[in-house]
């Protein structure tokens, strides 16, 4: 009972802060808006107090792009920069995997064929992996692959 009544005081304290919080932030901001008037707001960007000439933009300009700024200095480069070689983009095949059959109940065991690494059938179970390529799920039929970077949905021919 005694924990009852010092739960109840503790929830009862702190709603009571943020009411009191509330209504602070509240009066705080009402007192913020109604002690400057709307035509006395002063403008947030100050006006630039000298004016340059397109001369002095053009000095600078030319120091910018004749001067390598980010060179320690400040000089041309020495380093006679290569073309880049277009490299040939190496091509990776894919696995032509087949589904070749269901087998038990449930756990669901497959037969596969294709499978990398294996030249005759393979059968697993889900959450089994070969070659990189994981038996996800075993649905209605369909068998979920997942490779790394490819997903196959295999299901059942008919013949």
């Amino acid at each position: 009972m005694m924990r009852r009544m010092l739960l109840v005081g503790i929830w009862s304290s702190s709603a009571a802060l943020c009411l009191l919080g509330a209504i602070d932030t509240y009066g705080l901001l009402h007192a913020a808006t109604q002690s400057v008037p709307p035509n006395r707001i002063p403008p947030l960007v100050a006006a630039p107090s000298r004016s340059y000439t397109t001369a002095a933009y053009d000095s600078a300009l030319h120091v910018i792009i004749e001067g390598n700024l980010f060179r320690r200095d400040r000089g041309p480069a020495e380093a006679v920069v290569q073309q880049a070689v277009a490299l040939p983009k190496s091509v990776v095949q894919r696995p032509r995997i087949e589904l070749r059959g269901l087998m038990g109940g449930p756990p669901w065991e497959v037969l596969l064929d294709g499978m990398p690494g294996h030249t005759s059938s393979v059968l697993m179970r889900i959450g089994q992996s070969t070659g990189g390529i994981t038996v996800t799920a075993v649905r209605s039929g369909t068998v979920v692959l997942t490779g790394a970077d490819t997903i196959w949905r295999l299901t059942l021919r008919r013949q």
